[in-house]
């Protein structure tokens, strides 16, 4: 047997119909994920954004890497003596076998290991991720972008709203006179909102109203009322893709956070490069600076013997003494540049067992390793124009640019507006009974109509805001072009610098051991009288002037070769680093962390990063994008493409 509704019925069924449905449609109303390249996958996304790549330079030469030891036994094949080389003894003298031929520089004691750290270039990489200030603040503003999107995303969640008024009405001349009768109103308002993507708006009410007339023989009058109500825009504000714009800028806005904190990472472990070689070299210069004072007090011994044999006259320990002092203040200098240099390693790394202001010595454990590259300096370039976090945001900032021109096309429209309600009605002396005068639906209201808006000038302030967007469009098209060009610039002078100091390094190789024969000419000459202690410590200063520029050379082919990494778009080396914002979306801020419990923590931004890189699925709920409109597993990219 086949039961049939009632027609009288179906208005409340389906107002009752829409209070169940409408909490459950704000529960399930599906916001996909937007993807913020069309070409990319989550997992790529990530990578994109998250991932500092490593660039192995010796896998990118395009001819096999030369060590310095395969040239110099190049340069021995043709006749040339190499810097390996042993000096030639000194010849046994008076002077030798007095013990001045030894090295006066004096062996450091060994450092407690409280006082010192070995650092490897690894080591120094590693502390500053962890505790760099400057990445540390970056790394925030990730997590700032994302609680926009949930901000946006919020826009389209069920709200429940009630209220109560009371009202006595006693209007003049008074009931004695025929004028109305003292009447006291209690109004409850019922009602359930939810927005939808399409620009719409659907509601549920339910009002009851007390009527207490102050009047014998009069009962009291209780109005019910159950509705609905349904409004939709036609033209402007009609649609998924302009409902969803803010969100989608959100999201463009929150890839952008992620570039420019890539970015600070990038810088922040190029400065720790930087700072680690500057440091090296400072050390060198240091040694450098040591042994020439050593090698001059040296001279100003064997001057003073040669002067008190007769060899010379007194004129030359004044020389040889304004050599020792020369060579003092310069080493008084290269110490102070040690600790200056120390002081900028420890700043950008953070560590809290070396601090600052802190004695702690810096024993650097890696060594350069120069090597001649060559490089495929197109192929390269190319790469760093796709790989730049410049050009990537850039990228995000005209999809974000793109988004804003649909939604304002769409604002440019005509207003036109669907509304429609459907209302049934109760009236008895108590609630229940009115309620049961409603579900005869006896008594309603029902209405259709549309709302037409047209601007008489054309709209111009859409207008406007529309050509600001399309200008906005092109000016960021036209520094895509400008940062392509400078992107390149920066790794064809990278690879310039690159080679010329490699070149460098080969021949300040050669002529530093070129200064060191001349001064080992020099000083057997004067041991023999032939020659003043001038002439010896000219000799010395060229020496020392080669060892420099020799370190030099080196130092800079490795913050060369860190510059070419970073003009890349990637850090120095074969590995990666993956970094992650911090706090995530709604993980408790780092004061708090410590006093919230188990079953109080929220995911965490390692989860968040794991939930990032996992692929697609099925849409969530809106209460969950409601916490956080986050790359989550749960949320396919089933979003159309603007």
């Amino acid at each position: 047997m086949v039961s049939r509704t009632h027609p009288k019925h179906a208005s409340v069924c389906a107002c009752m119909l829409c209070v169940i449905w409408i909490p459950v449609v704000g529960g399930c109303c599906r916001l996909p994920w937007f993807p913020l390249f069309s070409f990319m996958t989550p997992r790529q996304e990530a990578h994109q954004l998250r991932t500092i790549d490593g660039i192995a330079l010796d896998k990118e030469s395009t001819s096999p890497p030369k060590t310095l030891s395969e040239v110099a036994a190049k340069d021995s094949k043709a006749g040339a003596k190499t810097s390996t080389e042993e000096l030639p003894p000194l010849p046994e003298s008076d002077l030798s076998k007095s013990g001045l031929a030894e090295s006066a520089t004096p062996k450091k004691p060994a450092v407690p290991p409280a006082d010192r750290i070995v650092l490897t270039l690894a080591d120094a990489r590693a502390s500053a991720l962890e505790a760099n200030l400057d990445l540390r603040v970056q790394e925030v503003n990730p997590a700032i972008a994302r609680q926009a999107i949930s901000a946006e995303a919020g826009k389209f969640e069920s709200t429940f709203r009630t209220t109560y008024q009371r009202e006595r009405l006693d209007p003049p001349p008074g009931i004695l006179f025929g004028g109305v009768p003292d009447t006291t109103f209690d109004r409850f308002t019922n009602t359930i909102t939810q927005p939808l993507t399409t620009g719409g708006q659907f509601q549920v009410l339910h009002n009851v109203t007390k009527s207490d007339i102050n009047v014998p023989d009069v009962f009291d009058a209780v109005n019910t009322d159950l509705g609905v109500t349904y409004r939709q825009p036609l033209l402007r504000g009609f649609g998924y893709q302009v409902n969803t714009a803010s969100i989608q800028v959100a999201r463009a806005q929150s890839g952008i956070a992620d570039t420019q904190s890539k970015l600070t990472a990038i810088r922040v472990l190029a400065d720790v490069e930087r700072d680690y070689w500057n440091l090296y070299a400072a050390r060198q210069l240091l040694d450098i600076a040591l042994e020439q004072l050593d090698l001059a007090k040296k001279q100003k011994v064997v001057t003073d013997k040669l002067v008190a044999a007769g060899v010379f006259t007194s004129v030359e320990q004044l020389v040889a003494e304004s050599g020792v002092l020369v060579r003092e203040n310069a080493a008084i200098q290269a110490e102070t540049n040690v600790r200056v240099a120390e002081r900028d390693l420890k700043r950008i790394m953070q560590r809290p067992d070396a601090p600052v202001n802190s004695a702690t010595k810096l024993e650097l454990a890696t060594e350069p390793n120069p090597l001649g590259l060559e490089f495929d300096r197109e192929e390269l370039a190319d790469r760093a124009v796709h790989n730049r976090m410049e050009i990537v945001e850039l990228t995000l900032q005209l999809l974000s640019q793109s988004i804003q021109r649909q939604a304002q096309q769409n604002a440019t429209l005509p207003s036109l507006d669907l509304t429609a309600n459907l209302d049934t009605l109760g009236l008895d002396t108590s609630y229940s009974k009115s309620m049961d005068v409603l579900s005869t639906n006896n008594f309603g209201d029902r209405a259709v109509g549309v709302a037409l808006e047209v601007p008489l000038s054309g709209n111009v302030t859409a207008q406007a805001q529309l050509r600001t967007v399309e200008l906005q469009m092109m000016q960021t098209r036209l520094q895509q072009d400008q940062v392509s060009v400078q992107v390149t610039q920066e790794v064809y002078d990278a690879i310039d610098r690159v080679e010329q100091n490699w070149q460098r390094i080969v021949a300040t190789r050669q002529a530093q051991f070129a200064a060191e024969r001349a001064y080992d000419g020099q000083v057997r000459l004067q041991e023999a009288g032939r020659q003043t202690v001038t002439d010896v410590l000219v000799a010395l200063q060229n020496l020392g002037d080669a060892k420099a520029q020799a370190v030099q050379a080196i130092t800079d082919y490795q913050t060369a070769k860190v510059d070419l990494a970073v003009a890349a778009g990637t850090m120095l080396g074969y590995g990666q680093v993956d970094w992650s914002p911090c706090c995530g979306p709604q993980s408790p801020l780092p004061n708090d962390a410590a006093q919230q419990s188990d079953e109080e923590k929220v995911l965490s931004g390692q989860q968040i990063d794991d939930m990032f890189s996992q692929p697609p699925g099925p849409p969530v709920r809106t209460n969950d994008i409601e916490l956080f409109l986050m790359p989550n597993p749960s949320i396919g990219p089933d979003f159309p493409q603007t």
